[in-house]
């Protein structure tokens, strides 16, 4: 892990006034801080960066009994201004990226893992964790839970 992705995972919102990310420090931060968030939210991480014959898992965890694998969205904060409401909006949503095709291979991952390492007896789903970074600001994490 690079100097500025660790900078960048303990104060999000300073390093990015002192310097660009690159895509791959861009995802390893948000996967790290995805990590601790679903956490702090009772899952129990398994592993990251899980590879299979049909995809990667950004993240595996267990929580409330199922085997869950966790597709981390990481973008750049782009605020426009809102148009009744005076202020600014977010713009970009991670989520906006997320397309059919990669729920299918997510879960054909999940399927394929859950085979292979014994967890074929649990029920599977998939959460998404969704990680906005903006310049001066904390990290906004959302996890969406059963998306597909």
């Amino acid at each position: 892990m690079s100097l500025r992705a660790w900078i960048a995972i303990r104060a999000p919102g300073l390093a990015l006034r002192l310097f660009t990310l690159s895509a791959g420090e861009l995802g390893l931060v948000g996967e790290e801080l995805a990590a601790r968030a679903a956490h702090a939210q009772g899952y129990r991480l398994l592993g990251r960066r899980l590879r299979t014959k049909s995809g990667e898992i950004d993240l595996l965890a267990q929580h409330e009994g199922a085997l869950v694998a966790l597709e981390v969205k990481t973008t750049l904060a782009t605020r426009v201004p809102a148009p009744t409401a005076g202020g600014m909006r977010l713009v970009n949503r991670p989520l906006e990226r997320w397309k059919p095709e990669q729920a299918r291979r997510l879960e054909q991952a999940l399927k394929e893992y859950a085979r292979a390492e014994g967890f074929s007896g649990l029920p599977r789903r998939i959460d998404a964790v969704e990680v906005v970074l903006e310049a001066g600001r904390p990290p906004e994490l959302r996890i969406l839970r059963g998306i597909r």
